[in-house]
């Protein structure tokens, strides 16, 4: 999808810079609501089983971020390529950013749209889940940055060489968040 986001795949830089702009609000526009909604959920089936679900769902995406599991279900594609072909950008970006921000419509190498929604459940709070999924679309349309690249394929590739470490620093981070939802008492929220 990089290369979608070029001065060759939008018609020049002007063009790249309207895509880019559109994808990220799609992107993080979509994560807020739909971490507003899981917060909204969770307050609906009360602070401590949504904690239980969310902290639960944190733990094994931990352990699939550390290669243990394998229980995250997720779409191995991307985005539907075909709207770049056929709609204009100011339709394909916005719409590509709000696929990704769902954050669970398109391939995760470690689950973090996971992670985040587990994390926006067990928040039991919209106000608070819209804010972490507004994290997370933020995560998810930095993605997007090596686009501004004179070479985005081979600026993308370099990511790549980190992702061992990053896994392992965001199972920890996960496992830290699930002892922390286990440690809070049922009224706080």
């Amino acid at each position: 999808m990089i290369e979608t986001i070029t001065p060759a795949g939008c018609g020049g830089r002007r063009g790249q810079w309207l895509a880019l702009v559109l994808f990220w609000g799609g992107v993080i526009g979509s994560g807020a609501g739909v971490g507003a909604a899981l917060g909204w959920l969770g307050q609906g089936v009360g602070v401590l089983p949504a904690r239980i679900v969310g902290g639960s769902l944190l733990v094994v995406v931990a352990l699939a971020a550390l290669g243990l599991v394998r229980a995250l279900p997720q779409r191995h594609g991307q985005v539907p390529e075909p709207w770049r072909r056929t709609l204009p950008v100011a339709v394909w970006a916005p719409g590509y950013g709000a696929w990704l921000g769902t954050g669970v419509l398109t391939f995760q190498a470690a689950g973090a749209g996971w992670a985040a929604w587990g994390l926006g459940l067990a928040t039991a709070d919209p106000l608070i889940g819209a804010i972490v999924g507004t994290a997370f679309g933020v995560g998810r349309a930095v993605t997007v940055l090596p686009a501004l690249s004179r070479a985005p394929a081979a600026a993308a590739s370099t990511i790549g060489r980190h992702w061992r470490p990053a896994r392992r620093a965001l199972a920890g981070v996960l496992a830290a968040a699930a002892v922390v939802l286990a440690t809070l008492p049922a009224s706080a929220s």
